[in-house]
């Protein structure tokens, strides 16, 4: 079983169960009305955002891995801003005063994990800019030197 399959496996799970408790809310089976839209997709998100973000510590291509760990902490973040509003922990007013140090947070957050996850390496670094890489010709140049020295 592949990584990707059991990413793709939990995220459905959870959406599932997000859908039959969003079901049996709305057919007002009691001891379901907490359970609203947005914290259906709430859990969704968060659950997108996490496996997103927990893919981009995979071997792959840097540019890659800082796409999805942006993707994974935007995706986690408004799933967190769902739950809150789901769950009526703040009132409108408050939330509109903290969007803004939200967004922030999540984009250098998200900055923080893309450097992360790449370990600071460039992703375009050749073999021409590291130490004691030598040219075609320069190598071409040693083997014949080394040819006439063993013919020698």
């Amino acid at each position: 079983m592949s990584k990707k399959f059991l990413g793709g496996f939990i995220v459905l799970v959870v959406a599932l169960a997000s859908v039959v408790l969003w079901i049996l809310n709305l057919l007002a089976v009691n001891g379901f009305a907490w359970f609203n839209t947005s914290v259906a997709l709430g859990i969704i998100a968060t659950a997108l955002g996490l496996v997103l973000t927990f893919q981009s510590f995979k071997k792959d291509l840097g540019t890659l891995k800082k796409i999805r760990a942006f993707m994974g902490i935007v995706i986690l973040a408004l799933g967190v801003v769902l739950l809150i509003l789901g769950f009526a922990l703040v009132d409108e007013e408050t939330l509109q005063k903290i969007i803004i140090p939200i967004i922030v947070g999540v984009v250098v957050l998200g900055i923080l994990i893309g450097y992360l996850v790449t370990g600071g390496k460039k992703w375009d670094a050749g073999d021409n800019e590291k130490v004691g890489y030598k040219t075609y010709a320069q190598r071409k140049a040693e083997e014949e030197k080394q040819e006439k020295n063993n013919e020698k």
